[in-house]
């Protein structure tokens, strides 16, 4: 199921309480700890879902910075990134002198770093180097479990972050997504057709994973067999035109006798 721009959005706001208070968490981090954070989960867990309410999330003390991860990223293009924005954010406010700068300037940049796994692991440790040594940087990585094991092993950083791990939705926050899905997608799946055989289908085959219930609704879409609110409808249809064609040529007997 190709989703567009606004689906994306409406997908993003849904958030269970649960994952609501992994967001109140990640805020009252970002207030209060100098430490890296690192949101992860597997793949369609929902983790760039999560940074996208915390961008929603308005804070006059705040300015986000996103970047995402690629091979090709190196330190000297994140910093640069970053220094932009705090002599962006001193043009707004000239009695800041250069000098004083970080340690005057009161808004805090928040950087995300979508997809880290494709960053080398010393530019990891660099940038959590970097961010402890300027007061107003915080910054968050994406991570996968897999990549997190894999990158710690390389420079054992783990210790140095904060760990915020998304959880599987439940089978009822399955039902719920799936109902939200069908109000807020272009999917053939309607609010009726959802049941508890569907649920139980879909929340076996995919784990609670949000990203796997999307994918399995292309599946939905793809197969005839779901799509019994489109069989109804076309029955309905062909049975009204059969009635009003029985109608039109009992008329016509009737007439003729």
């Amino acid at each position: 199921m190709l989703l567009n721009y606004q689906e994306n959005r409406a997908i993003s706001s849904f958030i269970p309480q649960d994952r609501t208070r992994k967001l109140e968490l990640l805020i009252h981090l970002i207030t209060h700890s100098k430490q890296a954070l690192i949101i992860c989960g597997p793949d369609g867990i929902g983790k760039s879902t999560l940074l996208n309410a915390l961008q929603d999330y308005k804070n006059d003390s705040w300015q986000y910075c996103l970047i995402l991860g690629n091979s090709e990223l190196n330190f000297d293009l994140i910093q640069k990134q970053f220094n932009h924005l705090i002599y962006q954010t001193k043009s707004k406010r000239p009695e800041l002198s250069t000098s004083s700068l970080h340690t005057d300037l009161q808004k805090k940049i928040v950087l995300l770093i979508d997809d880290a796994g494709y960053l080398e692991s010393d530019l990891i440790k660099k940038i959590i180097e970097y961010a402890i040594n300027n007061p107003i940087l915080r910054v968050i990585f994406v991570l996968t479990n897999e990549e997190v094991e894999s990158k710690n092993h390389s420079i054992g950083f783990v210790d140095d972050c904060h760990l915020i791990e998304i959880p599987v939705l439940s089978k009822p926050q399955c039902c719920e997504f799936l109902q939200y899905l069908s109000l807020k997608t272009q999917s053939n799946l309607s609010f009726n057709d959802i049941n508890k055989a569907l649920v139980k289908e879909i929340y076996l085959a995919t784990e609670g994973i949000p990203g796997r219930i999307i994918a399995r609704l292309a599946d939905y879409d793809n197969n005839p067999k779901y799509n019994s609110s489109l069989l109804t409808l076309a029955a309905a249809v062909i049975g009204l035109i059969a009635l009003a064609l029985i109608t039109q040529w009992l008329s016509a007997v009737q007439f003729r006798a």
